[in-house]
């Protein structure tokens, strides 16, 4: 049994942003983040146009642990595996991160 998760209520405007994903999930989050005043930087080899147009910068490539450096927020948006390295860097870094 996993402990239960805390809500957040952040203040992103102006802040830096990552979404790793370029997907459905991507989408979701990089439109409420773009909506909250984040400057969303999006990193995924594939990313779709939608999440693309609300992005501030599109990485189109696979995602490297240096993609969080200077971030205030991770999120891991893509498959299982790219989603744990995204939280392990951001952990390293001590950057808060969400999946």
């Amino acid at each position: 049994m996993s402990p239960p998760l805390l809500p957040r209520f952040l203040k992103l405007a102006g802040r830096d942003v990552v979404v790793v994903g370029g997907g459905a999930m991507a989408a979701v989050r990089v439109r409420q983040l773009a909506e909250a005043g984040a400057r969303v930087t999006v990193v995924a080899p594939e990313v779709r146009e939608d999440v693309a147009a609300l992005a501030a910068e599109v990485r189109r490539r696979a995602f490297v642990g240096g993609d969080v450096d200077g971030a205030w927020l991770a999120v891991a948006a893509a498959t299982p595996e790219v989603n744990r390295d995204v939280a392990a860097a951001a952990e390293a870094r001590h950057r808060v991160r969400t999946c």
